[in-house]
């Protein structure tokens, strides 16, 4: 279109004043943009109770992924011996970092979410986080469960987000996230034949 030409004006037939401009360029691409839902997430928080047993079970989890480590470094009298047990425990917690990450991201669950039915999800849309995420949620929640007061933020919050959750931004729900499209709405009844 030739800066110095002016667009025709509309006709009467157009009633969406897009189509004006539409219809000036017809060789323009169409772009799909696809969306989460995230304008119409409101999440139903875990109850503390499961949020609890959650943690324990994942702490059991951690603990034993540590106890070759711990078990070497305690039965071991030398230096050399003690820094290998180290190394074993440190290995295993950052593969149980690693496994976390991957399982929250995959499918919003890892072992003690399995348990009591709950999910990791992000706050702002309900979908899955990213490895990196899920692995420093894990790193903050473990390490943090130490001090106990990152986990009692959640006593305060509506959400129950702890400050692991507000870290990365993720909320752990109780149920399953709904999806549905408007093909899945019950149209109106047929008659039977």
């Amino acid at each position: 279109m030739d800066l110095e030409e002016s667009p025709t004006p509309p006709t009467d037939d157009l009633t969406d004043p897009r189509e004006f401009e539409r219809s000036q360029m017809p060789d323009r691409e169409e772009i799909v943009v696809g969306s989460t839902g995230g304008l119409d997430f409101r999440p139903e928080p875990a109850g503390l109770l499961r949020r609890l047993i959650g943690f324990v079970v994942d702490q059991l989890v951690v603990l034993a992924a540590l106890a070759p480590g711990v078990a070497i470094a305690v039965a071991g009298s030398g230096g050399t011996i003690v820094a290998v047990g180290v190394l074993v425990a440190i290995v295993g917690f950052v593969a149980a970092a690693t496994w976390y990450g991957r399982a929250i991201a995959a499918r919003g669950r890892w072992i003690g979410n399995r348990v009591t039915g709950t999910r990791v999800v992000d706050v702002r849309n309900g979908s899955h986080v990213a490895v990196g995420h899920g692995v420093t949620r894990f790193l903050v929640r473990h390490l943090g469960a130490i001090l106990i007061l990152p986990s009692a933020v959640m006593l305060t919050d509506s959400q129950r987000r702890t400050f692991h959750d507000r870290l990365v931004g993720t909320v752990v729900v109780g149920r399953e996230r709904q999806a549905w499209s408007v093909d899945d709405e019950p149209g109106p009844p047929t008659a039977p034949r």
